[in-house]
Order: C-alpha cells, then sequence, then structure tokens
C-alpha cells in the first residue's frame, strides 16, 4: 500500500505494509479482528471465527444472511486503514461509534424515504 514516504506498517513499524499485513497479519490488525468477533458475537449472538480470506473477501458462504456481517468486515478495513494514514492510536470504541454514526444516518435516509420498515427488518439494529 505504501502510500506514505515510510514502505513501513505504520501500527508495527518494522514490517513492509501490504493490503495483507495492514487488513490480516499486522498484530494491530489481529488484536482488532478478535474484538471484532467477541462484539459480534455478542451483539448477533452467532458465533463468529473469521479466516484470514473472509476478512479479506468477506464471508461468502450464505450471503444473504451474511450481507450486515460483511458491510461490517468492510466498515472495520476501513478504518483500520483510515487509523493507518496517519499512524494513530486507536480504542476498539472508536470503531464502535463509526458504525452506530453509520447505522443512524442509515436510520435518518430510511425515515426521510419512508422506508423505516425495511430498514429495520433488513437486519439487526447492532
Amino acid at each position: 500500500m505504501k502510500n506514505g514516504q515510510d514502505p513501513y506498517c505504520p501500527f508495527c513499524t518494522n514490517v513492509e505494509q501490504t493490503v495483507g499485513h495492514l487488513f490480516v497479519s499486522c498484530p494491530i490488525a489481529s488484536s482488532f479482528w478478535s474484538d471484532f468477533s467477541k462484539w459480534y458475537q455478542s451483539v448477533s449472538k452467532k458465533t463468529l471465527s473469521l479466516s484470514e480470506n473472509e476478512i479479506m473477501y468477506g464471508v461468502l458462504t450464505n450471503w444473504s444472511s451474511c450481507s450486515t456481517l460483511n458491510h461490517l468486515i468492510l466498515i472495520g478495513k476501513y478504518f483500520l486503514y483510515c487509523k493507518s494514514l496517519n499512524s494513530a492510536k486507536f480504542q476498539f470504541a472508536d470503531f464502535l461509534s463509526l458504525v452506530y454514526d453509520k447505522i443512524d444516518i442509515e436510520s435518518n435516509i430510511a425515515s426521510i424515504s419512508n422506508k423505516q420498515n425495511i430498514f429495520l427488518r433488513s437486519g439487526p439494529v447492532l
């Protein structure tokens, strides 16, 4: 990815930054996905164990029941990427804040469009 002058991971600083490293194998990313899995299990009541491929490409089996999970995985990768741009330290609560802001925006859009009932049926409001 190497967006900056430094070719190294902005979180662990001694490993070359690649997409796979930033999103999966970096210790910061691993910790993030561990917290993500615990949080997702607590709100969805579904057991979750994400593989490296599922983090990178999404959950491809049972797509219709995993669209919310895949959306959250995308938001998680976006979050990690944004934090990497300025080497920012973060807490998992920062990610949750982003997720709840997005839910609030989508809820407002649904309300304005008179589609709140569709929004509420489309998945669990985390």
